[in-house]
């Protein structure tokens, strides 16, 4: 078995049996208005031997309750590769690093911002729940073998380096940092037109903005040099 759930919209609650040789599970759904977050400890607490985790939040409210990280990490212990994917714009990212402190050999870490106004995951008969902020906050832990953070629909501003800078403080053994702009998309083409950032005022050069960026991130930073790849 390889995915636990598809792109079905309607999310339903899953409890796995004894699974020890799942792997990888793969849930892509958007929360409905009459459903209401659960945990990932109660829903994977029999599958021990997870190596990749993608969860697909379509654009919408993040459909799973936070929880301390010690009860994930039972669940979480032989994680190698976390995808967090199509998290909407306006949500505060702190909530995922409880993967980070929940799973002590996680290597590559992927995180999906999505930007996109068309509402490409929307359904016609499907009331969506409201989109509401995550609140929590990371304890003052230590990652020793993240090796790739890498960003998907990274914007120049103050928020998302600043979400960086706290990986980057936690991962100490963190070697690559990845930043991909935001995607091109038929349907909405107006997300490229939005208000340029501060730093895109002082450098209209592209890659004086990125050398900029690298300065931010660098600054203060006590781990040994990380590339920092910035598209």
């Amino acid at each position: 078995m390889r995915e636990a759930a598809g792109s079905d919209p309607a999310l339903v609650s899953v409890r796995f049996g004894y699974v020890p040789r799942l792997h990888y599970i793969r849930v892509a759904s958007a929360l409905l208005f009459w459903q209401t977050p659960f945990t990932l400890s109660g829903c994977l607490s029999n599958a021990r031997n997870l190596t990749i985790l993608h969860l697909d939040f379509h654009d919408e409210m993040v459909w799973f309750q936070p929880e301390h990280p010690k009860k994930l990490v039972p669940v979480f212990s032989n994680l190698k590769v976390v995808y967090l994917y199509n998290i909407f714009a306006d949500c505060d990212l702190k909530w995922t690093l409880l993967f980070l402190e929940a799973a002590p050999s996680l290597d590559s870490f992927y995180v999906k911002i999505s930007r996109h106004m068309c509402g490409r995951y929307k359904h016609a008969c499907i009331d969506n729940a409201k989109k509401t902020n995550v609140l929590w906050e990371p304890s003052d832990f230590k990652h020793y073998n993240l090796n790739l953070f890498d960003i998907k629909g990274f914007e120049k501003e103050e928020k998302l380096i600043n979400y960086v800078k706290f990986v980057m403080e936690r991962a100490v053994a963190l070697r690559k940092i990845h930043l991909h702009d935001k995607e091109n998309c038929k349907q909405c083409g107006c997300i490229n037109k939005q208000a340029p950032s501060p730093i895109s005022s002082k450098f209209p050069n592209n890659e004086g903005e990125n050398n900029l960026i690298r300065r931010l991130l660098a600054n203060g930073s006590s781990s040994s040099p990380i590339e920092i790849v910035i598209r």
